[in-house]
């Protein structure tokens, strides 16, 4: 049906509230009769659920590597890496090239030409 494609095409930008008025009333009216374009919504719900989850954890990583979040924090962090494999793969990369912010003060001490202090 064409207006399925058309209701499929708003879903994303409806789920980030970016629709309005006439675009709202369009969208609900045609879901309460369709159930594929319902489906397709809660599809999209939960896959938008799952990346909002994934960019906190990856925003948490850095400072997760540095032993910098607490108790809680990392016991969430941890859960959720059992079953996401695209962040268990930035934690990897992260920790694989990561200068850890004591590295770095040496090296920028170095650059400018200082001496290095050995009580970091």
């Amino acid at each position: 049906m064409k207006e399925c494609k058309i209701v499929q095409d708003l879903l994303e930008i409806y789920i980030e509230d970016l629709t309005t008025g006439v675009t709202n009333d369009y969208i609900e009216k045609h879901l309460r009769y369709c159930n594929k374009c319902k489906r397709k919504l809660e599809k999209i719900r939960n896959v938008t659920v799952d990346k909002r989850g994934c960019a906190i954890i990856q925003d948490l990583l850095p400072n997760y590597i540095e032993k910098m979040t607490y108790k809680t924090t990392n016991k969430y962090i941890q859960e959720h890496l059992k079953t996401c494999k695209e962040c268990t793969q930035a934690l990897e990369d992260m920790t694989s090239t990561e200068i850890h912010i004591s590295e770095k003060i040496i090296l920028l001490r170095l650059i400018l030409g200082g001496k290095v202090n050995e009580n970091i």
